[in-house]
């Protein structure tokens, strides 16, 4: 009957866990995880393995009072939130919601057996008198990286992990695999973090500074049937891009493959006189405009850009040759301003932290027969992370002394040892994650001493033209704007550009609301009145979700604002379970006010940029529709 009333209340709460578990329920397996009495007769349970060898996960004697004596090393804060990793038969646990009972945790069980002998003698709704806000199981098919990545997803606050003692060698092997799966996660997490506090703001505000170079310049999308099966050189900045000029050079002159160069590799190429069919950028950093400082330097005017909508604004401010857009998902306006003029659906490419892994997915969508990568080191080669001709002042050309000591170890195109960074590293296998999905196209990689990079093939590049690039396919003139009248229906825009800024007169409105309500909030609670502050949050959430359906809020302040958004919807989905008002609302009060005053900032700057958009786009589709009723006259 016990098992039967725990499977109902999983059903009901966790039901993935159960679908888990069951699946060990008539497993042989289960036979080697035994319930026995303890000398003071509580449960206690015990792994039994060959050569009749038990591994208790509680003592024999009190199992009771090792858990007190256990959780008394750990000093829980009312802030925290609790993780447990392994529980057995739950007394720790049960000592725990005792001592700590306003405290939020999860519970990890690795062993799916262990946590059906829990379910078959313990009553889950005894004993978990507070539910948890996650139970994970690990099953047969479950995998603790997966887990990992949820639970790092919600948390965002201060979490304390407390490791069943018996558990680690109990299960050596799955609990290693844990440990390894959610250091990469929190590593990954605070990447993620740290790139969205840097950039932010910037992609917010480059897509929109950026649109009337979008709406100008063709969609490379449009110029599809020139890249269709024909071989493209991915060109990256790698030191061993500096051995390559000569071929580089000869492929060139004879119009063997299409070159496109990311990020800084187009100072070595321009040093070396050579100019690639395309340059690629989509940094959205300010300092994106020193990486042409030479072809800005110099005015050279024949090389395509290939940019991001996302790109630092400068850049296309400054760059002398012509342009050609790429949408990219970190765009949250182009969805809503942007639509096409020939009815076709928007393609947007996946924001990466390498401009390398853009392109390719960016060539493998047009579809070329290969592509060839040159310079994609992905490591250190002779001291150095850059081709020669690559010189910036606020890096030394070799590699800092910091550099050297972080370096690790991974396996070049040979099979053996070079050094890299762990961030190149990481760059290195977000590639071969994006290669993995593809199987479409053939991916060489023809860099000399690089790292091995899981799904090409190496092949020296001198090889690589003589045997696969044999003939002239460049059309010189690809990039040529060909069209009368833009690609996206300019009307549209503008159409959506004056409601965006009627939405931010709005938006002002809602923001100034939340914050007389938060001032009327702290008298409330100062003067003691729970009914009173009850009637503010009803009017506090009110006004918060007409912010949620503002456009200008929605599509444009909530992405420039997302560490802080992050913060702020946690914060509402654990008041959901508050039932303290004073307490609701000291919470609130510690963490919307900074809310409110970096959107009310961000908006100010936002009205600038749309009211100077819509008087650049008006004036973009007056001139279309003039060249367009010349082109008629003409014709």
């Amino acid at each position: 009957m016990r098992l039967v009333d725990n499977i109902s209340f999983l059903k009901k709460y966790f039901p993935s866990v159960w679908e888990e578990v069951k699946t060990v329920e008539n497993s042989p397996e289960l036979e080697s995880y035994l319930i026995e009495e303890a000398k003071n007769h509580e449960l206690t349970i015990y792994i039994k393995s060959e050569g009749d060898l038990r591994h208790y996960i509680h003592s024999k004697y009190n199992p009771k009072n090792e858990a007190v004596k256990f959780l008394e090393q750990y000093e829980v804060k009312d802030n925290q939130h609790v993780f447990f990793y392994g529980i057995g038969l739950g007394y720790h646990l049960n000592e725990f919601l005792r001592k700590y009972p306003q405290v939020s945790y999860s519970i990890y069980e690795p062993s799916p057996y262990i946590f059906y002998q829990y379910m078959s003698n313990k009553s889950l709704k005894e004993e978990l008198t507070r539910l948890p806000e996650n139970i994970y199981v690990e099953g047969i098919h479950s995998r603790p990286a997966k887990f990992a990545n949820d639970f790092v997803n919600q948390q965002l606050g201060d979490v304390e992990f407390i490791f069943h003692p018996a558990y680690e060698k109990a299960f050596t092997e799955k609990y290693k695999l844990f440990i390894e799966s959610f250091l990469n996660v929190i590593a990954e997490k605070r990447h993620t973090y740290h790139i969205n506090l840097l950039f932010e703001k910037r992609w917010v505000l480059n897509s929109l500074k950026n649109l009337p170079f979008t709406l100008s310049t063709n969609n490379i999308f449009e110029k599809k049937t020139y890249f269709q099966d024909k071989p493209v050189l991915l060109v990256s900045a790698g030191p061993s891009l500096s051995e390559e000029i000569e071929n580089l050079r000869y492929i060139k002159q004879n119009g063997l493959a299409y070159i496109f160069s990311v990020g800084s590799a187009i100072n070595s190429l321009i040093e070396h006189g050579i100019h690639p069919d395309a340059t690629c950028s989509f940094d959205p950093k300010a300092e994106n405009v020193v990486v042409f400082q030479k072809i800005i330097d110099q005015n050279v005017d024949s090389i395509p850009l290939i940019f991001g909508s996302t790109v630092g604004y400068e850049s296309l401010e400054q760059y002398p040759g012509p342009k050609i857009h790429m949408l990219i998902d970190q765009d949250t306006t182009a969805r809503y301003l942007l639509k096409s003029d020939h009815e076709e659906n928007l393609y947007f490419l996946k924001d990466t932290p390498s401009i390398a892994i853009i392109v390719l997915q960016l060539l493998h969508k047009l579809n070329c027969r290969q592509v060839i990568l040159v310079g994609q080191n992905f490591a250190y080669k002779n001291n150095r992370m850059y081709a020669e001709g690559i010189e910036y002042e606020y890096r030394p050309s070799n590699l800092t002394e910091e550099e050297e000591n972080d370096a690790i170890l991974v396996e070049d195109v040979l099979g053996k040892q070079v050094y890299t960074s762990p961030g190149l590293n990481r760059m290195r296998l977000l590639m071969e994650m994006f290669i993995k999905e593809i199987k479409d196209i053939e991916i060489i990689n023809t860099t000399k001493g690089g790292a091995n990079i899981n799904g090409t093939h190496f092949i020296p590049l001198d090889e690589v033209i003589k045997t696969k690039l044999t003939e002239q396919v460049v059309d010189r003139d690809w990039f040529i704007h060909e069209q009368t009248k833009a690609g996206y229906d300019l009307a549209h825009t503008e159409k959506r550009l004056r409601q965006l800024i009627r939405d931010a007169e709005e938006l002002q409105k809602l923001l100034s609301n939340l914050e007389s309500l938060l001032k009327k909030m702290a008298r409330e609670a100062d003067f003691g009145n729970s009914s009173g502050l009850f009637s503010v949050f009803s009017r506090f959430d009110r006004v918060f979700n007409g912010l949620e359906k503002n456009k200008c809020y929605d599509l444009i302040i909530k992405h420039m604002n997302r560490v802080r958004i992050s913060m702020i919807a946690k914060l509402l989905s654990d008041l959901r379970f508050e039932q303290n008002e004073f307490e609701k609302a000291r919470r609130v009060k510690k963490q919307f006010p900074h809310f409110i005053l970096e959107c009310s900032i961000d908006l100010i700057e936002v009205r600038k940029v749309l009211d100077q958009l819509l008087e650049s786009v008006t004036c973009i589709r007056d001139a279309s529709e003039n060249l367009f009723q010349l082109e008629r006259v003409k014709k």
